[in-house]
């Protein structure tokens, strides 16, 4: 099995998505500090990433890079992504369990009375209690933000998320 290095492939900004090459490849997003946070597959990675539903996401985290890796033969880009996943665990190709909920953390700008702009974290959840499904944004103060974003990033359930920034259910 040859594994694919990301570190030594071509990468371009997350922002510069429409500077990618038009061509069939496996991708990478990776974090400033090394980590890979998605792989996926395309057979247009500039048309895949021109509105990819992990951007936002992604641009959440900062500093964000796409590697890519072209492929000429696209009947192996599954078996290559799959690969792929298997060998670095991505944490944003992991999935919740089912009946877990979903959530994300939104980083939102706020203004302050004197003009004053600021970053504020945001958690928001979906769960379902019973034949409802509860759906609400919950504020993440920064002294818990990065014990979320691991919860986040390990897809733990929702409401061990929400028990952690004191909501019980």
């Amino acid at each position: 099995m040859n594994i694919i290095d990301p570190f030594k492939l071509p990468s371009l900004p997350l922002g510069w998505n429409r500077a990618l090459p038009k061509c069939p490849a496996i991708y990478f997003a990776i974090s400033d500090n090394k980590q890979i946070l998605y792989i996926g597959s395309t057979v247009n990675l500039n048309r895949r990433w021109f509105r990819h539903e992990r951007c936002r996401e992604l641009g959440n985290v900062g500093n964000v890079q796409i590697a890519w890796f072209q492929v000429s033969d696209i009947s192996i880009l599954i078996k290559l992504e799959s690969q792929s996943i298997r060998y670095y665990q991505p944490s944003l190709n992991i999935r919740r369990c089912k009946g877990d909920g979903t959530g994300r953390i939104q980083m939102r700008i706020v203004t302050k009375k004197n003009g004053k702009q600021y970053q504020q974290a945001w958690y928001d959840w979906q769960l379902k209690g019973g034949e409802k499904t509860i759906s609400k944004s919950t504020y993440i103060p920064k002294r818990l933000l990065s014990q979320v974003q691991m919860l986040e990033a390990q897809k733990a359930p929702i409401k061990a998320i929400l028990q952690l920034l004191g909501i019980n259910l």
